[in-house]
This record gives structure tokens, C-alpha cells and sequence, in this order.
């Protein structure tokens, strides 16, 4: 009998607070001076990437580390566009943060590269992240055989706050911009090292190969995955078993889950 996995995400008061942190981040600075750095900022077709990287040093000095992180997440959403033809190997042979800079377009690779080289270069201590993610070709309950995205996390006020400015330039969105470790690891698991996750309780790759994939309205409104698994039939479709509660009033009707 398949049984479903239990997936617990316990330490609550590092939670609580890393929801804080990403309340701060999202809805107590002023997002829009800081847009004004990134639309002063020097033009890629007339510049190099060190003239950027000067640009922000001085735009920035005054600024703390939430801020500076929203800068750089801005400036990667609002100048870098995500092009396949890199991932074939048709184009941008330069794979150094200087050649996507100047190209411009790149995969998740050059992304997490970029904004990795951009915010240390202001200060801000950065952690590049190779693993397994849940992407727009995912099928549920695929075993995925090798690592297929990178990402980034930053250090903010003594948390580690994770990042993937790909997928949130693609759908120009904030959701994966201090997303909280038990919404991300449920479409991002890091190869090897578990401390990356950011969770007391660590998941394996087998759990996270079976865990239903649930996006942002999930995680706005503070649904708890109870019990999920995901699996792939003989036809290639899914089948598909949660159990889950709903901790804001309303949030029903904006969560849908829909049959394969």
C-alpha cells in the first residue's frame, strides 16, 4: 500500500521570523526609490558591468541589506532576459558575469551567477545554489536524474534569505524573492547539502520527488501541507493525493487545485 508522505516543517519560531523578514522585505521599504536606482542605473550598451557594479556601490552605501538585496533583484528582472537558445549552446559562449552582463540574455545558470557577482560586489554575502527544480516541464512524481537550475540565497540580518531571480523575471513577479524555506524547497531542493533548505527537518530527494507541486497561494495564504504525494501512471498523466488545512479565512477561493 502507498502511503503518503508526511512532510513537517517544525521550527516555527524560525519561521515566524523569516516571514517577517520577507513582510519587511516586501511591504516596509520604498520600492519605488529604489526602482528609480535600478532605471538611472548605466545602460548595458554603453557600459560595462564594473561601471554598474560602481554605480550601485554609491547608490547603495546608505542602504541596508534588505534594500541593497532589492536592488539587485530588480536590476537582474528589468535587464536580463531568459533566452533557450543559450541553454542549446547556440549563443553567449561568454558563460563570466561580464559576458551575460554585456549579452544580456542567459538560463538560470547566468542568473544566479549575475546576481551572485552583483551582490557581493556591495556587500552583501551570497550563496550560489546548484539542485533539483519543479519548472514549467515538470510532471508529477518525475524522478529527475541530474541537477536542472541554480539559485541564490542572501544573508540578511543574520537569516539566509533565498532567491530565484529567474523564475521571477520570467512571470515578473516577487514571489521568489525571500520565499519562505517551506514554500521553496517545495519546487527547489539544493543537490547535496541540506543546510541549504533552511528547514529544522531537512527533506530527502525521494520525498521531494513525490510532494504535491503547490504555488504561490499556498504560501500567501499560510496553507499546511498535512500529507501530499504526486505520482505518474502508466499514461504519463498524474494522480494526485493532499491533505491540507486552511489557516486564513477566504483563502479557499483562491486556491484551485485541478485534475491532470
Amino acid at each position: 500500500e502507498n502511503k503518503s508522505k508526511e512532510i513537517q516543517y517544525n521550527n516555527k519560531d524560525y519561521l515566524d521570523n523569516y516571514n517577517k523578514l520577507r513582510e519587511n522585505l516586501l511591504s516596509n521599504i520604498d520600492k519605488e526609490k529604489l526602482k528609480i536606482i535600478v532605471l538611472l542605473s548605466p545602460k548595458k550598451t554603453e557600459s560595462e558591468l564594473s561601471d554598474l557594479i560602481t554605480y550601485l556601490k554609491n547608490e547603495t552605501q546608505n542602504l541596508n541589506m534588505v534594500e541593497k538585496a532589492y536592488v539587485v533583484f530588480y536590476w537582474m528582472a528589468e535587464n536580463i532576459i531568459y533566452d533557450k537558445a543559450v541553454l542549446e549552446g547556440n549563443k553567449n559562449k561568454d558563460s563570466t558575469p561580464e559576458g551575460i552582463y554585456k549579452y544580456g540574455k542567459t538560463i538560470c545558470f547566468g542568473y544566479s551567477k549575475l546576481f551572485a557577482h552583483i551582490a557581493k560586489s556591495i556587500g552583501i554575502e551570497t550563496e550560489y545554489i546548484k539542485g533539483y527544480a519543479k519548472g514549467s516541464e515538470y510532471n508529477p512524481g518525475e524522478k529527475m536524474e541530474k541537477i536542472n537550475h541554480e539559485w541564490n540565497a542572501v544573508e540578511i540580518n543574520g537569516k539566509w534569505c533565498l532567491i530565484d531571480t529567474t523564475w521571477d523575471a520570467q512571470k515578473t513577479s516577487e514571489y521568489y524573492l525571500c520565499t519562505p524555506p517551506k514554500c521553496f524547497v517545495r519546487d527547489h531542493l539544493p543537490l547535496s547539502d541540506n543546510s541549504l533548505q533552511f528547514l529544522e527537518n531537512p527533506i530527502s530527494l525521494e520525498t521531494f520527488h513525490q510532494s504535491v507541486l503547490t504555488k504561490e497561494g499556498f504560501c500567501k495564504y499560510n496553507v499546511e501541507i498535512i500529507e501530499d504525494k504526486a505520482v505518474n501512471n502508466f499514461c504519463g498523466r498524474g494522480k494526485i493525493t493532499i491533505k491540507y488545512n486552511l489557516n486564513q479565512e477566504n483563502a479557499r477561493a483562491y486556491l484551485t487545485i485541478s485534475p491532470l
